[in-house]
């Protein structure tokens, strides 16, 4: 039993009581070919469905550089996901496509995880 397991029990709730289905795709890369080490091995998708909670940047979010690079554009999404129950974390390769058929590619991820235990992630996700 970890120090926040009531923190990853509610976030796992609140997300799945209020959140909405998704596919998530995560591609995960494998290592290259001894015979040829500089070609980057094949890339494979992975698959899962989990509840996620679409929010809007805020004013003073959106238009911000952050320190990584990565700029908040006035259409891109936060998106939060519960880690409990996810089978693998989401990556910057990956896309998280809702109910209606809407694709977002993942632009920056971010875990909440004191002491190492995975309570959320925030997912800015971009059409």
């Amino acid at each position: 039993m970890g120090t926040f397991d009531w923190a990853v029990d509610l976030a796992k709730q609140l997300i799945d009581a209020n959140g909405e289905s998704v596919t998530i795709k995560v591609f995960t890369t494998v290592l290259p070919d001894p015979n040829f080490p500089n070609e980057a091995g094949a890339s494979t998708p992975q698959e899962l469905t989990a509840k996620a909670v679409f929010l809007n940047y805020s004013d003073k979010e959106a238009g911000r550089t952050y320190a990584e690079g990565s700029e908040i554009h006035r259409d891109d999404k936060k998106v939060l996901l519960a880690a409990n129950g996810l089978a693998f974390d989401p990556n910057l390769q990956g896309t998280i496509a809702r109910a209606n058929g809407t694709t977002y590619r993942v632009i920056r991820v971010k875990c909440l995880d004191p002491a190492a235990q995975k309570i959320f992630f925030e997912v800015q996700a971009r059409r």
